[in-house]
């Protein structure tokens, strides 16, 4: 499992390097059928997986309507329903849950180091496979990673962020500390140079609510609350003063005030509130199975004149899936979540409660993260879904800095 979850900052370039093939396709059924094999058959049925099941069947019909990609998809959705089965039996101990969490911060570590170097020198690694780190938009250099655009990117530090600021928090030696504080001022500078509001907010928003839970074991409060809302609104005001010194930067390249990173961003702001009056229409008319994947920028495209998806998780799931999947969705994270709080809550050990805390910051800023962008295919989000309900039975130890 912590190899998965190393190599998964490689993103879309695994397809690249393994033919097509992703982490949910390949190596996770092989996880599975090593973890069959010793346990001699003696498998654990994770108590939300029926629900993820259920979800994954009504996804069905939809994707059915369009041949060409729904093999790629259901193949994921059966990746992650063995994920599921993987977290639940692989996992003991807070222990063994921090060595895992420590190598997805190594993974993006390490491709966020290749990012920069991208940035900053004209060896760019993903030219070599035709998937380039780093492109020109607007007289901008924007970071694209390993994905195909910088939303998708960000992803990785939505999660990224809280993981690497919790180990900051644990971890007593001196010399290891600055290091992952080193590593922290690099995810933050990188999720801050894609542009992603969205994903600024949420890794932020994970951060600070590792910072409540070094004091507090109570998961919500009015208080948290009130400090979040804040920050978001801060951060969606600032944001167009930078972008309007980002255009400032660049008004000597020749570009049209068109095609500049503020009136860029402002447009889609606009068109993703546009297109959300349309949405309940639709859903009145295919409620139970959708309009089927990927037919939904098509239909926007007729309706709006702009080709876009819904852009949120759940919107998303509503419209190409039905209100059934819907339901389930919701389902099986709710309840993934009412298990971290209760887990968090029953912590004493202030390592314990941010170690388990960093599960539920990344899974909340992950799902902040999807109100604007679709990540239901996401691996990170099924990740932390599937470890909702094995939290509690987690073995408790002490740590001694490391």
């Amino acid at each position: 499992m912590a190899f998965v979850l190393f190599t998964f900052p490689l993103g879309r370039l695994q397809e690249n390097l393994l033919g097509g093939l992703t982490v949910p396709k390949l190596i996770l059924p092989f996880l599975c059928l090593l973890l069959f094999a010793f346990r001699a058959g003696k498998i654990s049925m994770h108590p939300h997986l029926p629900y993820f099941l259920l979800f994954a069947v009504l996804t069905t019909p939809s994707l059915l309507f369009n041949f060409d990609e729904f093999s790629g998809i259901l193949l994921n959705l059966t990746g992650y329903a063995v994920l599921f089965l993987v977290v639940y039996n692989g996992l003991s101990s807070i222990r063994e849950l921090r060595k895992i969490l420590l190598s997805y911060l190594f993974g993006l570590t390490l491709i966020s180091s290749v990012v920069v170097l991208a940035c900053f020198t004209e060896y760019d690694f993903g030219e070599s496979f035709d998937r380039p780190f780093v492109e020109n938009w607007y007289g901008l250099p924007v970071i694209l990673g390993t994905e195909d655009n910088p939303g998708a990117f960000a992803t990785f530090f939505v999660s990224g962020l809280p993981i690497a600021f919790m180990f900051f928090l644990t971890t007593k030696n001196t010399l290891t500390k600055i290091g992952i504080a080193l590593i922290c001022v690099l995810f933050f500078a990188l999720v801050v140079s894609t542009f992603s509001r969205s994903a600024i907010i949420g890794g932020v928003l994970g951060c600070l609510l590792l910072f409540y839970y070094r004091r507090k074991r109570k998961t919500i409060s009015l208080r948290l609350l009130s400090l979040l809302f804040f920050f978001a609104v801060i951060v969606i005001n600032i944001s167009f003063v930078f972008y309007l010194v980002m255009d400032f930067a660049t008004g000597d390249v020749g570009l049209s005030e068109v095609n500049s990173v503020a009136s860029n961003k402002e447009n889609s702001q606009s068109v993703r509130l546009l297109v959300l009056e349309h949405f309940l229409p639709i859903i009145a008319e295919n409620p139970f199975f959708g309009v089927g994947y990927g037919n939904l920028s098509g239909i926007m495209e007729e309706m709006t004149g702009y080709r876009v998806n819904a852009h949120n998780i759940f919107l998303g799931v509503a419209v190409e899936f039905g209100l059934i999947a819907l339901f389930f969705f919701c389902m099986v994270i709710l309840l993934s979540m009412r298990c971290m709080t209760f887990a968090i809550t029953l912590a004493e050990n202030r390592t314990d409660r941010l170690t388990l805390g960093c599960v539920f910051a990344s899974l909340s800023g992950l799902l902040f993260h999807g109100m604007f962008h679709e990540i239901y295919v996401n691996m990170m989000l099924w990740f932390f879904v599937a470890l909702g309900a094995g939290l509690r039975h987690l073995k408790r130890g002490s740590y001694y800095g490391h």
